[in-house]
């Protein structure tokens, strides 16, 4: 049986963490990660464009360091993504297609504050500091960035935990 209009395609996914704490009376930890991750293109996007390619990989690396006591845990870390394709939406038709090669760098400051037994606060903040296409200038000699991604993204929520058998979140 011949199945028409099918493609596979896969590519390797190699993951790798390491994290040292090197004081043992201090709850401070150092470590780095480094990850692989696939995306592929949607049926319309290969089927307007059946030449481009269908499969895209993104290596994310990162380092950084965490403290964590009893009632307050906080992490900060820097981080480098290079995406073979960047995938952006083509907002006209919904459709995604992939745009070149990309790379962004930034940092990332997260942490959970214990206010009561019941109560506790967490934020998080990611900063892309730039985001832009290796090696493709404009006349003007300067890089081109990738203006569709978002450069800041923050969060916070208010967590109640057993608080009479009740649990709650406020994003």
């Amino acid at each position: 049986m011949i199945l028409r209009g099918i493609e596979s395609s896969g590519k390797f996914q190699p993951k790798f963490a390491v994290a040292l704490s090197p004081f043992e009376n201090t709850p401070i930890s150092f470590y780095f990660n480094h990850g692989r991750g696939i995306s592929s293109q949607d049926a319309r996007g290969i089927i307007r464009n059946p030449d481009a390619p269908k499969l895209a990989t993104t290596d994310f690396y990162q380092a950084g360091v965490s403290f964590n006591a009893r009632r307050v845990s906080i992490v900060a870390s820097s981080f480098f993504i290079d995406h073979s394709n960047e995938q952006v939406c083509i907002p006209d038709d919904g459709t995604l297609e992939y745009k070149g090669r990309s790379r962004s760098y930034g940092f990332e400051l997260r942490n959970s504050i214990k206010i009561t037994r019941f109560l506790a606060f967490n934020g998080g903040l990611t900063q892309v500091i730039r985001a832009y296409y290796p090696r493709q200038f404009a006349a003007d000699g300067h890089r081109i960035v990738v203006d569709s991604a978002p450069h800041t993204a923050a969060k916070g929520s208010l967590v109640l935990t057993e608080f009479h058998k009740f649990n709650g979140s406020l994003n």
